[in-house]
């Protein structure tokens, strides 16, 4: 389950990343395929492509609280 910082757009991205697909990603990832999430803000693009197969994932993200939201996420769901 991934929460969101009040009074940020946390929600809105998640929500046009992972269920409206906004950057029209495959149905699935190959195991072999590497991805690079530059700009990773709380790993919304991340966790899209690991629902979709894919096991090895970059993930740059510049802003530490952004950052530390991301590993909050992945750290909870093991992802």
């Amino acid at each position: 389950m991934w929460s969101f910082r009040s009074g940020t757009l946390d929600q809105l991205i998640f929500d046009s990343v992972v269920a409206d697909n906004e950057y029209r990603l495959p149905e699935r990832f190959e195991p072999e395929d590497v991805v690079v999430d530059v700009g990773a803000h709380i790993g919304s693009f991340t966790h899209a492509v690991v629902l979709r197969g894919g096991q090895q994932v970059w993930s740059i993200e510049p802003d530490r609280a952004n950052c530390s939201a991301a590993a909050e996420q992945f750290a909870r769901s093991g992802s």
